[in-house]
């Protein structure tokens, strides 16, 4: 079973909160799921992208934004613009590649994170810890 999540499944960025919770679901019910299943001899992967290429943000991103938050939001969105943002889009091939991985490669593996800006960002987190990520997030904002 291959569950496409999203590497905001695995970390967390603002003005993003219900797309995060549902994104977290799917990781959690996939680990969960994966000890289940594994007793009938049934894997279970999840694919974690970053940026796609696609015309995503255009036609499913609902941008609402409230007065009291948009000098924050502004920048925020800002920061995606920035050529060294470490959220750069993936081709779909090179995201597709990963997914054709996690189905072939027959390893007992749970997450495959796909696009390099997917690695690096939760190798980031990883790194320095979850509070510590959250801190670099909330000062970017403030910064």
């Amino acid at each position: 079973m291959i569950n496409t999540t999203s590497i905001g499944g695995l970390v967390a960025f603002p003005f993003s909160s219900i797309y995060h919770a549902t994104k977290w679901a799917v990781e959690g019910w996939s680990e969960s799921l994966s000890f289940e299943l594994a007793a009938h001899d049934i894997q279970v992967k999840t694919i974690s992208p970053g940026g796609i290429a696609t015309d995503f943000m255009g036609r499913s991103l609902d941008l609402g934004k409230h007065e009291a938050y948009a000098e924050q939001f502004d920048k925020f969105l800002a920061s995606f613009e920035n050529s060294e943002s470490p959220l750069q889009f993936s081709t779909p091939e090179s995201i597709a590649s990963v997914v054709y991985e996690a189905i072939t490669d027959g390893k007992d593996r749970l997450r495959y994170l796909a696009g390099n800006d997917a690695i690096s960002t939760y190798q980031h987190r990883l790194n320095i810890g979850a509070e510590e990520f959250r801190k670099q997030i909330a000062k970017g904002l403030a910064g």
